[in-house]
Parts: structure tokens; C-alpha cells; sequence
């Protein structure tokens, strides 16, 4: 994400910039710088967790998984906290060169990040994806990962900025779900904290937080109804009318998710479908 190639006395030699390499290089990074702002409830979470028990956020499958013998030897896959497996490729993605490699998961079933796919985990498949823009990325089943609900222009204070032009942070959170029978939950570095447990066909989650917007993104399929502490939210099946309402939910079958907004008053709340 950072740079560090010395151009002086050249200062027409670009390659210390991401927009030095072509357009091509410059999307790339943009998508990921994104992505990067996004994930920062999630990466602070565990920088702070970091900095009390050493543990790192970038975690060698063998420090997790001790008991796979699997794991020992394996190189350039790693666990991103908890919930993350990343899988980078090391070798160009040009045209006519690497588009896949080999992944080994661990034990359990795993999420494409990019396309929702589940993979039985403790073997070996063969990942495929000629875009540059994607790479090997799998979520545990019953993740839970926190991310930014609006995308600011930095993660500095408004106070520090001191300028309205440039959007700061601000209080809403987002939060991918991939539900398990088993109950998985998280817990950020302020306190709030969301669990949830699959139960058949039903699916509860429990918010505990201070007042703040709120988006689930819940995968699975479209339920018939969804509440929040027993009441019936609306149903916005277009996504411009979704994205206009302040408290609904709609099902994206082509993402295979259901999402839920609401303004979260404070405490504790459920969500259930």
C-alpha cells in the first residue's frame, strides 16, 4: 500500500506513485486502497488485540490450525485475524501468465470473498480468476466482519482535516455475515458487538451498540419476513428505493445476501428472519 522508491534527482520519474505504472495499476490500487479504508474497523480490532496478547493480524496457518499437520510447511497463505484466509499470487497476473493457484483451507467451510462460493475445508482445490482486481480470498463460515459503512476521503479526524470539503469517518458501520449453526459473534475494539446463530432456516442476530446507522449484509437466501425486536421491517425489493429508506431490508439475489438498515437507537437488538 506504500511506496518507497527515492526518484531525486528525477522529478519526472513517477514510479514512486501509484499512477506512475499506467491505468491499469492505478484502478488496481484504488480498488484495493478502498477496500483497505473499508476493512478498518475490522484491521483496527485487531492491531489493538495485537498490541495486548503479540499476536499478529497476519497469522500463518499453523499458528491457528496446530493440530494439521497440512499446515507446517505451506508458504504465502495466511489468516487475516480471524475471519480472513488470504491466498495472494506471487507471480504476474499478464495476460497468458498466472491466473490461478492451488489454495489449501484448513478445517471447516470457507467463502469466496468474490463470489460466495463455499469450499470444504483440509484440501487442496485449484482457484481460478483471470482478473487482476481479485485474488485468493475466503471467509470463514461464520465470519463476521466489520467494515465502514460509508467510505470516507480519509481516516483522519474532522478535527484534524478541519475542512468539510474531505469526508472524515463517521459513526455507521456495516457488517458481513456468514451465518453457522454454531453461534459466532465479534467484538470491536469500542465494544460493539454483533452475534449470530443459524438455526435451521431462521437466523438470529443480536446487536449490542451505541447509537449509530447500521447496514447487515446477511448471506443466504431471500427470507419471507424480517423483524427487528419483533416488529416487521418493510421490504424494498429495488435497490434505489432501498438505498433511499432509512429503516428496510431487500434480498440481492445475484450477490446472494440479504441486507438490513436501520438507524440502532442504542443497547441491544434483534434481527431475525
Amino acid at each position: 500500500m506504500q511506496m518507497h522508491r527515492q526518484v531525486f534527482p528525477n522529478p519526472n520519474d513517477l514510479r514512486q506513485y501509484p499512477w506512475g505504472y499506467g491505468n491499469e495499476a492505478l484502478q488496481n490500487y484504488k480498488f484495493f486502497a478502498r477496500l483497505h479504508t473499508a476493512l478498518f474497523p475490522y484491521i483496527y480490532t485487531y492491531i489493538k488485540e495485537s498490541s495486548i496478547t503479540g499476536i499478529p493480524i497476519m497469522r500463518p496457518l499453523v499458528l491457528l490450525h496446530q493440530d494439521d499437520p497440512r499446515t507446517f510447511s505451506i508458504e504465502h497463505t495466511y489468516r487475516f485475524g480471524n475471519e480472513f484466509l488470504v491466498a495472494p499470487v506471487v507471480e504476474p497476473t499478464k495476460p497468458g501468465a498466472v491466473t490461478q493457484r492451488t489454495v489449501y483451507l484448513p478445517e471447516g467451510n470457507w467463502y469466496d470473498f468474490w463470489t460466495q462460493e463455499k469450499h470444504t475445508g483440509k484440501q487442496d482445490f485449484l482457484w481460478r480468476n483471470s482478473d487482476q482486481q481479485k485474488f485468493p480470498l475466503f471467509v470463514r463460515e461464520g465470519g463476521i466482519v466489520p467494515m465502514l459503512l460509508n467510505l470516507p476521503d480519509t481516516l483522519c479526524e474532522a478535527n484534524y482535516v478541519n475542512t468539510p470539503k474531505v469526508q472524515t469517518p463517521d459513526a455507521g458501520l456495516q457488517f458481513l455475515v456468514y451465518p453457522a449453526s454454531s453461534l459466532s459473534g465479534f467484538t470491536l475494539f469500542d465494544g460493539t458487538q454483533l452475534t449470530c446463530k443459524l438455526n435451521g432456516a431462521a437466523t438470529t442476530l443480536m446487536l449490542s451498540s451505541a447509537p449509530r446507522p447500521v447496514l447487515l449484509k446477511i448471506l443466504g437466501g431471500k427470507p419471507a419476513a424480517v423483524t427487528r425486536d419483533g416488529v416487521a421491517l418493510a421490504e424494498q425489493p429495488a435497490p434505489v428505493a432501498f438505498d433511499a429508506a432509512t429503516i428496510a431490508w431487500h434480498h440481492d439475489a445475484g450477490a446472494g445476501f440479504v441486507f438490513v438498515k436501520f438507524q440502532h437507537s442504542g443497547g441491544v437488538a434483534q434481527i431475525a428472519f
